[in-house]
């Protein structure tokens, strides 16, 4: 089984700067009572920004992002009614200050659950107007700060010595969904066997757990395990939501592919070259590739070339390179991309066939899918397009 794991294009989750607790003051206005780390915020920008802190009334209870500088800041207003207040009101806002590239959308429910958790903690202990209990909120707002930044997730037990008091709060990862799963894709691992448990998922996809190895194309995956295409596909969907593998395309002796921008991080990566020198050895007997010669290699790869171009031209197996393990690794990191072939029919009539087949071209299935859905090669597509004018190649 190949893992291969991400430490160029990873999606780590951006980190939590700090957490301003604000509040209004009914003779000073809104205000900041404590944030941490300190200074975080000046009174400038907190005055230029406080409607949208301390907001009206008709923003109560939502969530409010804002970006400000290099800041981004996400808050959720609180507002609660009671005699005991002063005009009868305390409005409160906690906010968290990211960097401003940070989507913090996966940020938003734990934002909102500790703006809801302080709101009970006053209603039942009046703990943001007790200055004795309230003092205790600073070293709360640092533990949830770290706790986030490291784990993920928080949990405070018996708050300022209040019975029944406890905030949990964990940060779940938004989830794009996935695009459907075709029959020439490639599943790949990109985590380790050891973080998942494969003995506790169904029978169909430990099966199919058991045939990736990185190379086969979801169609000979549910060939050899003799599970049908529709619900081969379906499982490695479960996967792929799960991060757990990636998808690429096919890797054969006539694809061709070339470079990302990407090739110039992986020049000054020394963690991911570590891995691309450990993954791509071809033979472990012998002294272990160079970058030099891995970098040297994958710079070969421009348009017009086939992978048997590099392979003549770059001599990877004396190098001790295998380079389908090197292209894999450079499709997973980002640094290659494959250039696709898409036929497509100039007859109106005939969108679809060759005078020669019944192969469908409709302009928007390249080679490999086409091969993988009528189970023909390249060389034979080829060998039916040249013998028809009505059909044009589209590389891209």
């Amino acid at each position: 089984m190949i893992e291969i794991f991400q430490t160029l294009d990873q999606n780590v989750t951006d980190k939590i700067l700090a957490l301003v607790f604000c509040e209004f003051d009914i003779d000073e206005g809104p205000k900041i009572k404590y944030q941490k780390p300190n200074d975080v915020i000046n009174k400038q920008t907190f005055d230029s920004i406080s409607s949208y802190i301390i907001p009206k009334v008709y923003l109560k209870n939502k969530i409010i992002t804002i970006t400000v500088g290099k800041y981004r800041i996400c808050g959720f207003p609180i507002y609660l009614e009671h005699i005991k207040y002063k005009r009868n009101m305390y409005i409160f806002n906690l906010c968290f200050i990211f960097d401003k590239n940070t989507n913090t959308c996966s940020y938003e429910a734990v934002v909102k659950k500790l703006a809801c958790d302080l709101r009970t903690l006053e209603v039942e202990s009046e703990f943001l107007n007790n200055e004795n209990l309230k003092q205790h909120l600073p070293k709360i707002m640092e533990q949830v700060q770290n706790n986030l930044n490291e784990t993920g997730e928080c949990i405070i037990q018996r708050i300022a010595n209040l019975e029944h008091s406890a905030i949990f709060l964990k940060l779940i990862k938004n989830h794009l969904d996935p695009r459907l799963v075709q029959s020439c894709d490639v599943p790949v691992f990109v985590r380790s066997k050891s973080e998942f448990e494969i003995d506790d998922w169904d029978l169909t996809t430990q099966k199919i757990v058991s045939s990736i190895n990185g190379f086969k194309t979801v169609s000979l995956i549910a060939k050899e395990t003799n599970i049908e295409s529709s619900v081969a596909k379906e499982a490695i969907q479960n996967l792929l939501y799960s991060d757990i593998i990636r998808l690429v395309p096919i890797i054969q002796y006539s694809s061709m592919f070339v470079r990302t921008s990407l090739i110039a991080k992986f020049y000054s990566n020394s963690e991911l070259q570590s891995d691309a020198i450990k993954f791509c050895q071809f033979d472990k007997e012998r002294e272990p590739p160079t970058f030099y010669d891995m970098f040297m290699v994958l710079n070969m790869f421009s348009h017009g070339f086939m992978v048997k171009n590099v392979i003549e031209l770059g001599n990877p197996i004396e190098k001790n390179i295998d380079i389908k393990k090197l292209i894999l690794f450079g499709l997973i990191q980002g640094l290659l991309r494959k250039i696709n072939k898409y036929p497509i029919s100039l007859s109106d009539s005939q969108r679809s066939k060759t005078e020669s087949s019944n192969i469908c071209f409709p302009g928007d299935y390249n080679y490999d899918k086409i091969c993988s859905e009528n189970g023909i090669s390249i060389k034979k597509i080829e060998d039916q397009l040249d013998e028809d004018p009505n059909v044009v190649i589209c590389i891209k």
